[in-house]
């Protein structure tokens, strides 16, 4: 397993982090966690099941910028 952390920006509510985690969940992210107050969101994730590029362009998907 791997871990990244990204700087998201746009996050602004407890809505969008569930948003954020639901949706990496949904790519194979085996756990995620966000935080609004930071725009910090960690990623776990096996790299043969989804790549760094997929998990921010999902990310990005949502709506929400990856800097």
């Amino acid at each position: 397993m791997e871990k990244i952390t990204l700087n998201v920006t746009g996050m602004h509510c407890k809505s969008c982090v569930r948003n954020i985690i639901n949706g990496l969940a949904d790519i194979g992210v085996a756990e995620a966690t966000a935080c609004n107050e930071t725009g910090i969101v960690e990623a776990t994730f096996d790299a043969a099941v989804v790549t760094v590029e997929q998990i921010k362009q999902k990310i990005t998907d949502i709506g929400f910028g990856v800097a």
